[in-house]
């Protein structure tokens, strides 16, 4: 902890403002925490029966704001995905069997959430894959390492609400066309 407290110190030397009061603080703070911003990219967001969804899978950046998004969106895809192999198994086949009654699934149940899984994670990647995709100016932009690219990122957030910026900025961020969300029609029976 004191080698991050110095690196601070370093980093921030003669950066004006109200840096000096608050490395002040930081080196008072018995509970000081300095970390970086991290992003891990998985081959895979299943194993067996457990799927990871949202950040815990595929955590968007934080310049991109679409964690959320991802949560909510990868949650809808699994559950539809593994809805569809549930009804999929109640619909009678052409010989009147169930599915579940042709044979064990890869899991030893009735149902295969194989399927359900590599669905989600073929549905879900273009869109994680989006969402990874920093926006122009990517962190340099967010985070400026001098006081003019300070000033710009100023004067940018503060004009990004009005027209013409919010146009622009609106695409720029616009992630939507990713993904075609699948509707699942499927009838979910009630669990006990």
């Amino acid at each position: 902890m004191p080698s991050q407290k110095r690196l601070l110190r370093t980093v921030f030397a003669g950066m004006g403002w109200r840096a000096p009061e608050l490395l002040a603080a930081a080196d008072a703070d018995p509970e000081f925490h300095l970390d970086t911003v991290s992003q891990v990219h998985m081959d895979a967001w299943t194993t067996g029966r457990v799927a990871l969804v949202g950040d815990a899978g595929y955590c968007g950046s934080p310049l991109t704001g679409m964690g959320t998004s991802l949560a909510l969106v990868g949650g809808y895809v699994l559950a539809g995905e593994l809805a569809r192999e549930v009804a999929l198994d109640a619909a009678p086949a052409s010989d009147g069997a169930r599915a579940s009654d042709r044979g064990p699934a890869s899991d030893g149940g009735g149902v295969d959430h194989t399927a359900a899984v590599r669905r989600y994670e073929e549905i879900m990647r273009p869109l994680v894959k989006a969402a990874h995709t920093l926006p122009p100016g990517g962190a340099d932009g967010f985070l400026p390492r001098s006081r003019f690219m300070l000033r710009m990122r100023v004067l940018t957030a503060r004009f990004m609400h009005h027209w013409p910026m919010k146009q622009l900025v609106a695409r720029m961020l616009d992630r939507s066309e990713a993904i075609e969300l699948p509707r699942y029609d499927a009838p979910v029976a009630n669990a006990r």
